[in-house]
């Protein structure tokens, strides 16, 4: 899916003849995707729900700033699903058969997905996709790194979205996998 040749970024435009993002820089098209996801956006960090709820998170999370404001630069654009978890993945005979549910489908560095496949499954599950994935070491290193940047940013979404649904045990999953991150 990430080899798909696309164009722009954000989320798709409607068309039945090629793949292309509505957004023409990639931090709009995160913004599309991600629910004013910091620091893309001028919310202030103390403000977000996963910190009000464990502040000891914040100075862990604000080092990562500059290397999660680069995180889209540079990158090669790739259809992204954005929302890897076990309810779209049908598996029969240990094997993938189906992804399902492409509502929130977007344009941006294939990280994302990876990310995203990170912070539902863990850092063992992400091992495992990688290993028919990569190409090479190097590869799956970079990968790994890229990916981890990427789910604390999806982290923070789901924490965002836990509040402004009202589904609390999504700002919590938001803390418990980010403080494990920071162990």
């Amino acid at each position: 899916m990430h080899d798909i040749p696309v164009s722009g970024y954000g989320r798709l435009e409607n068309s039945t003849d090629k793949l292309t993002g509505s957004a023409q820089s990639a931090e709009v098209g995160l913004q599309m995707r991600y629910e004013a996801p910091w620091p893309f956006t001028f919310e202030s960090l103390d403000d977000h729900p996963t910190v009000r709820a464990l502040p000891s998170l914040k100075p862990k999370i604000h080092r990562m700033e500059s290397d999660l404001l680069s995180f889209e630069q540079g990158s090669k654009p790739a259809i992204n699903h954005s929302d890897l978890h076990e309810g779209q993945l049908l598996v029969s005979a240990d094997s993938l058969t189906a992804l399902l549910d492409f509502n929130d489908a977007f344009v941006g560095r294939r990280e994302w997905d990876l990310g995203s496949y990170l912070y539902f499954h863990g850092s063992k599950c992400l091992g495992d996709l990688l290993d028919g994935y990569c190409r090479s070491t190097d590869d799956r290193s970079s990968l790994t790194d890229q990916a981890a940047l990427a789910s604390v940013l999806i982290a923070l979404h789901h924490g965002n979205r836990g509040a402004i649904l009202g589904r609390p045990h999504r700002i919590e999953a938001s803390v418990k996998y980010l403080s494990c991150m920071f162990l």
